[in-house]
C-alpha cells in the first residue's frame, strides 16, 4: 500500500519534492478502519459504509477473527438490549443489565433499532458460519468478511 501511495504521488507529481500538503490532499481522508466501525455500520444497516470500513480494516492489518468478534459482541448486545426492554430506564442502569460501559448504551440503543428477535437469531447464526469459515472452513477471509456485513445489514427491518 505503502509503494503504491507512493508511487502514485511521483506519478502524479514528477520531478517535484512531495509535501506534507499533497499526502494529505490524496490520502488524509482515510481514517484507519476499525473492526468496531465494520460492526457499527453493519448494525445499523449502512452497507456500502460497512463494506468501505472492512476493506480499509482488511488493507490496514486487522484480523478477519477481529472483524467476526466485534459483530459477534454487537449482535449480542442488542439481542441482550432487546431482551431486557431496554427501550426506557436510565442509561447507568442499562448498562449494568447490559454488562457495558456507561458510554455504550447510546451506541447499543441505536443499533438495536430495527431489530427483532429473528433478524438478531439470524444474525448470529451468520456470525457463528462466519467465525468457523475464517477459521478453517473457507479459503477466503475477505469474501466470508464481506458475505457476513452483506447479511447482517440485510437482516434489519426495513431493510
Amino acid at each position: 500500500s505503502l509503494a503504491a501511495a507512493a508511487d502514485q504521488l511521483t506519478s502524479d507529481f514528477p520531478g517535484e519534492q512531495i509535501t506534507t500538503e499533497m499526502v494529505k490532499k490524496y490520502f488524509g481522508g482515510r481514517a484507519e478502519a476499525k473492526s468496531f466501525a465494520v460492526a457499527g455500520a453493519a448494525m445499523t444497516g449502512e452497507t456500502a459504509q460497512a463494506l468501505e470500513a472492512l476493506r480499509w480494516a482488511l488493507d490496514g492489518g486487522t484480523p478477519s477473527v477481529l472483524v467476526t468478534s466485534a459483530i459477534a459482541g454487537s449482535v449480542r448486545s442488542v439481542a441482550r438490549f432487546i431482551g431486557s426492554s431496554g427501550s426506557g430506564g436510565r442509561d447507568a442502569d442499562l448498562a449494568r443489565d447490559l454488562g457495558v460501559p456507561f458510554w455504550k448504551v447510546k451506541t447499543i440503543r441505536s443499533q438495536s433499532r430495527g431489530w427483532d428477535d429473528a433478524g438478531v437469531s439470524a444474525a448470529l447464526r451468520a456470525v457463528a458460519q462466519a467465525d468457523a469459515d475464517i477459521t478453517g472452513a473457507a479459503h477466503d477471509a475477505g469474501y466470508t468478511l464481506e458475505r457476513l456485513v452483506l447479511t447482517v445489514s440485510s437482516l434489519r427491518r426495513g431493510r
